[in-house]
């Protein structure tokens, strides 16, 4: 017992010191995730870079696109459902990797046969990009991803290389224009011909005018471009929350400041859609050419006043991590609830279609999956509302776009191929008039069809 306590008065010095730094980094660790202090969101950030490369080191060495492919659960791609005389009639965009492993976008019919394709090869188009700040920049062609997009009658096609740029190509694949700006998202095409796109600005250091906003950050606009790509108007979105006392919005979560890590995505502006005159008369709170801008991470739609800047009318939820609301004929909002939960669609119940009446905020669900059949995309997604009533959607994560019809049926279901095992992830899914596809691309050779 004497050797015991010997021992103890020589090494308790040392002993105290290991405890008490045990302790401190107990201390530490328990105030960084309490408080969410550095190191917190570059601990955060390093998990899931680290498994993000676990997942997708194929992509990132050039060996396969895996990064945007999901496992197919059948032996079929393709259409795969086709009601005859229930689908609205027309040709549909498709972006994303095709089976012959090339990014790009294909136009198909209802049949699913291919009518047209335009390649966009990230190196061709940009082979340096000084204009893009804040976020790694594509190891190789199959690491950039497309997400936005629209056909021009004439056979042009506007996109985003998401956070990268945007272009236009002509219905043979050569660049029109393209704009040394981080756009991502979406495009939409007023009824002026105009071009509306996301855009962010990446700032480094503190802005006067944006107090409580730690950089780095992501500052995301709102821009409107001319038909050749000539910028006619940016709008700041954090700015238009300090001009129109509504910071309370931003500082919902109780901090004094904001520090969203090293990307500093604050707002994750995700879509714009301007009001057309033919159906603003519907719409008493609005006037045609307001801007509606969906903002994912505050769950969030805005209408604003483009020319004053001055914000009409706003709503938090019930949508969860929402995507492309659209002003509807009747004035009603219709948006796609993706119900983001980490848990591939269990805990909310998957994702949903809901329209809202902007005016007694009376939200309707239009469509959601079942047991039988699922819908759930953790991220992205489209709907689009269709003459004929029906919706089309694309479920971006599972490569799937689908026609429902108003009483919940699918009328139409296509599978984005790539090969025997896989099927490509689609961004955008849009549905145009067959006179959308005669565009004379025989003359474009091997890149048409």
């Amino acid at each position: 017992m004497g050797a015991k306590r010997s021992w103890l008065k020589r090494h308790w010095d040392a002993l105290a010191f290991a405890v008490a730094c045990a302790l401190l980094v107990y201390i530490t660790g328990m105030a960084t995730a309490h408080y969410r202090l550095l190191p917190y969101t570059t601990i955060l950030e390093s998990v899931g870079a680290a498994r993000d490369w676990r997942d997708n080191w194929r992509s990132y060495f050039g060996l396969a696109p895996t990064k945007f492919l999901v496992e197919a659960e059948g032996e079929t791609s393709g259409v795969v459902v086709h009601v005859p005389g229930a689908p609205e009639p027309g040709v549909t965009l498709i972006s994303g990797i095709s089976e012959d492993g090339v990014l790009g976008l294909r136009l198909i019919d209802l049949e699913g046969t291919v009518l047209h394709r335009w390649q966009a090869v990230l190196s061709e188009i940009w082979p340096d990009a000084e204009h893009v700040r804040g976020r790694p920049l594509p190891l190789n062609d199959w690491d950039a991803e497309i997400h936005g997009a629209v056909l021009l009658p004439g056979g042009d096609v506007v996109f985003n290389f998401e956070r990268y740029g945007l272009q236009r190509l002509d219905a043979c694949g050569e660049v029109v224009w393209k704009l040394p700006y981080m756009t991502h998202h979406s495009v939409s095409v007023s009824e002026d011909g105009n071009l509306w796109v996301p855009g962010v600005r990446y700032r480094e250091e503190p802005v006067s005018t944006l107090p409580g906003i730690v950089p780095p950050f992501e500052e995301d606009t709102v821009l409107e471009l001319s038909p050749d790509g000539e910028i006619r108007r940016e709008i700041s979105l954090l700015e238009l929350f300090y001009a129109n006392d509504l910071e309370s919005l931003l500082f919902a979560n109780g901090l004094h400041a904001i520090d969203s890590g090293s990307h500093g995505d604050l707002l994750h502006l995700n879509d714009i859609d301007v009001l057309p005159s033919s159906i603003s008369d519907a719409c008493p709170l609005f006037e045609a050419g307001d801007v509606m801008v969906s903002l994912r991470n505050l769950n969030l739609l805005l209408v604003i006043d483009p020319g004053t800047e001055a914000v009409r009318w706003t709503q938090t939820g019930p949508w969860i991590r929402q995507h492309d609301p659209d002003f509807l004929p009747d004035g009603r909002i219709m948006v796609f609830d993706n119900r983001r939960d980490g848990q591939d669609g269990q805990i909310f119940g998957g994702s949903r279609i809901l329209t809202i009446d902007p005016v007694t905020r009376e939200v309707e669900t239009v469509y959601e999956g079942s047991d039988e059949e699922p819908f759930f995309t953790e991220v992205k997604g489209q709907q689009q509302p269709l003459a004929n009533g029906n919706v089309l959607i694309a479920e971006a994560e599972k490569g799937r776009v689908f026609e429902v019809a108003p009483d919940g049926r699918i009328v139409w279901e296509y599978l984005s191929p790539f090969d025997d095992d896989h099927i490509s992830k689609v961004s955008d899914a849009i549905r145009y008039p067959d006179s959308h596809a005669d565009f004379g691309s025989d003359q474009c050779g091997d890149e048409g069809a």
